[in-house]
């Protein structure tokens, strides 16, 4: 997955990966890891950042987005950071021109 990970990270990323895929459906359009861990330069301290595109911008979805991480953090004892953005503010003209867009496409490990 990414060599920014443990072996505890990546079974608490494919456990919130397969939670929320099952719980939003045709809503989740992309998850990519970013930051630190994706770029192999996380430390002890480091959280594991997700960025998750979704089809529309529904308060709903990003509850059940936190709700499955807090059971995969308390699970697996790592802290995932999610972050929930609609599809269509992600690829915006506007947004496409943020320091998070360039950094989750250039950096970001497709999940």
């Amino acid at each position: 997955m990414s060599r920014g990970l443990s072996e505890r990270e990546s079974q608490a990323i494919k456990e919130f990966c397969r939670l929320v895929r099952e719980k939003l459906g045709s809503d989740l359009k992309e998850v990519r890891l970013f930051g630190s861990k994706a770029r192999g330069t996380s430390g002890p301290e480091s959280d594991i950042d997700v960025l998750l595109i979704t089809a529309g911008k529904d308060r709903s979805l990003e509850e059940i987005v936190i709700e499955a991480a807090v059971e995969v953090n308390l699970e697996h004892d790592v802290f995932i950071a999610p972050l929930v953005i609609p599809e269509s503010r992600y690829y915006s003209p506007l947004y496409r021109e943020t320091l998070l867009f360039k950094t989750t496409q250039e950096e970001g490990v497709s999940l």
